[in-house]
């Protein structure tokens, strides 16, 4: 990892977790909704990979299908 995607990285973090300690302490914000709320982000996250692995794998198996059905059609005189 390149020293500047470090550092965007880094400002980032730091920048998320001063904008949830600031709505925590002004805006009367129960740290238990923002655990639940990073939680809950965390298992949609999750979820979306699971899901584009089933559609990869769907997907990759019919192009292999696809693949021998052309090459059966060319073997044919």
């Amino acid at each position: 990892m390149k020293s500047n995607d470090l550092r965007k990285f880094l400002s980032s973090s730091t920048f998320a977790v001063g904008f949830v300690l600031s709505a925590v302490y002004f805006f009367d914000v129960k740290l238990s909704e923002v655990a639940r709320f990073f939680f809950s982000s965390g298992l949609l996250v999750l979820a979306m990979i699971v899901l584009a692995l089933v559609i990869f794998l769907v997907m990759n198996r019919f192009r292999k299908n696809r693949k021998r059905l052309f090459d059966l059609k060319a073997d044919d005189p």
